[in-house]
Order: C-alpha cells, then sequence, then structure tokens
C-alpha cells in the first residue's frame, strides 16, 4: 500500500456510531529546521475542521512549531497510542 486511497480505513466509518470511538491526531511534520515556523498548518486545520463537524475526536500535534526533542515527540505519541495518526509532509 503506497498511498493513502489503498488503506483500508473504511471500517472505521461504515456505521455512524463507530466515529464517536475513532480518535485522530493529526501532525505537522517539521520542515526547514533552520527557519523559524512562520505558518499556520491550514491544510490539516481544515481536515481537522472537516473530521470534527463529521463528529470524529480530533487533535493536533505540532512538531514543526514545538520542535520537541525527540524524546519528547516519542512519549507524545505513545500516549496516543490507538489513535489514528495522519502526518502532512
Amino acid at each position: 500500500m503506497n498511498r493513502i486511497s489503498e488503506l483500508p480505513l473504511s471500517s472505521l466509518w461504515e456505521n455512524e456510531g463507530s466515529k464517536n470511538n475513532v480518535n485522530i491526531l493529526l501532525i505537522n511534520s517539521p520542515i526547514r529546521l533552520d527557519a523559524k515556523p512562520n505558518c499556520m498548518p491550514y491544510g490539516l486545520a481544515t481536515i481537522a475542521a472537516v473530521l470534527r463537524d463529521a463528529g470524529y475526536e480530533v487533535d493536533s500535534y505540532d512538531i514543526n512549531a514545538l520542535r520537541p526533542s525527540k524524546d519528547t515527540i516519542i512519549e507524545t505519541l505513545k500516549k496516543n497510542v490507538g489513535t489514528l495518526s495522519v502526518f502532512q509532509v
């Protein structure tokens, strides 16, 4: 599976009752590490709004803006085990 469209995610939202049991973490990965972050991840914000409107619980982790250590990233991801994570690259 190389493309998102090939991922077997449809089972997550086949029936309306399952939406409330799906937690989604949207992750903005770091880019241009030599420059300060200067723009909001509008793509992820749009996706989050659509998912929330559809009844999903959505959180975001902006690694680019926060610039946490690798240990902090790992700890944060461990806390979200079982959450569907989507990375923006």
